[in-house]
């Protein structure tokens, strides 16, 4: 790794001193993304800070020199004198420094918290501190120094281990996890109230709830430890467990695989979806639809009118080269109502992110729709836009993207937003084609 640089090392030193003007706080951030020392002396910086934090009162006042203010001895001291203080006060010479967690927030979307305090991507978390999401719509991607990602998706909230642990303490929400093997001495855990879960080399996705524990092994083996009953179990790839309350741990096989979704709201189930269930004024033979239901999204501030899918978990399918989507809807302003696709990208060596798609109104202009009328439409998810830098104008979702949400959204209730039914199937049209049925 290339030596960092004195005047590297102090911007580092003076953006915890809070000396750093806008442009140097910008220039630190350009020059992190590019350099792994840099990353490194500042998640170390920030590691000692948060440890001597914790020290109590009376040993700062004893470490620090006479005159100064606790405050403003830390910056004083120094990065090297402040480690060897911190060193010599906790550890004995023959007791090795158990390593402090840092993780950076490389993707995020939503409300996004720590410890409390309104955070955003490319902050730091270290040892202890509280990571939380808000709203269904949030995610954020936490990375570690081992390589290990950390998907939250959701109402999400854990908490860094601390005392020299590498790991997390689930609260609850939803965490995909893709765990490195280069530490198997010490293995990356996921902790929740009943349970303790280690995989090393794996990737899996974990639920936690207040009445129930689920979680897929979507690669490698995973080590379950029954905190209550001290029983551990091992399960391998393509298995999802299910646990509810302080019962047993039920084991089935994955869905994961599935390119195929679809709902008819014949027996609706208010879990199932987003949404009013409606009875009348149906094509003909329907047994069951949904009116848009009012809905808060937290990132716009305000609330839409939606009927929307989510399985965060084990995702409603995969997404293939051909794959498109078919509704059956009615609306009375058929231009102004968006549908959005929000997919995990799981696949090997790519970054875990939630991606968020969306089909523009304007596309369906022109294609044959009419006005209060119920309308079957065939979509190709290639005519879908990924959101980028506030706008959907970057590329159509790939194959091998798992959707874990599906929304159809208009922003006012009187263009009374129906569908009848909805499904993503892994082939059809190659063009947008919309048909209106006989009323």
């Amino acid at each position: 790794m290339p030596e960092l640089s004195p005047d590297d090392r102090l911007l580092v030193t003076r953006f915890f001193e809070e000396d750093l003007s806008p442009e140097e706080r910008a220039l630190l951030a350009s020059k992190l993304e590019g350099s792994p020392a840099l990353r490194t002396a500042y998640l170390e910086e920030a590691a000692l800070i948060s440890l001597l934090q914790e020290l109590p009162e009376e040993t700062l006042d004893q470490a620090k020199p006479k005159r100064h203010h606790k405050r403003t001895w830390l910056p004083a001291i120094g990065i090297a004198a402040a480690a060897g203080i911190a060193l010599a006060l906790f550890f004995p010479k023959s007791t090795p420094a158990p390593s402090s967690q840092q993780a950076s927030i490389r993707a995020s979307h939503g409300a996004l918290l720590i410890n409390g305090k309104a955070a955003n991507q490319n902050s730091i978390v270290t040892s202890g501190q509280t990571v939380q999401l808000n709203g269904e719509h949030s995610s954020a991607n936490l990375t570690f120094s081992d390589g290990s990602q950390l998907l939250l998706t959701g109402d999400s909230k854990l908490t860094l281990l601390d005392k020299g642990r590498r790991g997390v303490e689930m609260e609850s929400g939803v965490v995909h996890a893709s765990m490195s093997d280069h530490r198997t001495d010490s293995p990356f855990l996921v902790v929740t109230p009943t349970s303790r879960l280690e995989a090393p080399g794996s990737r899996f996705a974990l639920e936690m709830a207040s009445d129930k524990t689920r979680f897929v092994v979507s690669q490698g083996k995973v080590k379950l430890e029954d905190l209550a009953k001290s029983k551990v179990q091992t399960f391998a790839t393509g298995v999802e467990v299910e646990r509810k309350g302080a019962g047993r741990f039920e084991v089935s096989s994955s869905q994961r695989s599935h390119f195929s979704w679809q709902y008819d709201f014949e027996e609706p189930s208010p879990e199932d979806y987003l949404g009013t269930p409606i009875a009348t004024d149906l094509p003909a033979g329907s047994r069951g639809g949904a009116l848009a239901t009012a809905s808060f999204v937290e990132g716009m501030g305000r609330y839409f009118y939606q009927i929307g899918f989510r399985d965060y978990l084990t995702g409603l399918c995969q997404i293939t080269d051909d794959s498109h989507l078919e509704m059956t809807f009615r609306t009375r302003q058929p231009y102004w109502f968006n549908t959005f696709i929000h997919a995990i990208d799981l696949r090997e060596g790519e970054t875990l992110d939630v991606k968020i798609y969306k089909l523009a109104p304007a596309q369906l202009r022109n294609k044959g729709y009419v006005r209060d009328l119920w309308n079957r439409a065939t979509i190709p998810l290639s005519a879908f836009r990924e959101q980028g830098d506030g706008s959907f104008n970057g590329p159509p979702p790939e194959a091998g993207l798992l959707i874990t949400t599906l929304y159809v959204s208009s922003p006012e209730p009187e263009r009374d937003l129906r569908l009848d039914d909805i499904a993503i199937l892994p082939s059809g049209e190659g063009s947008i084609v919309l048909e209106p049925l006989t009323p």
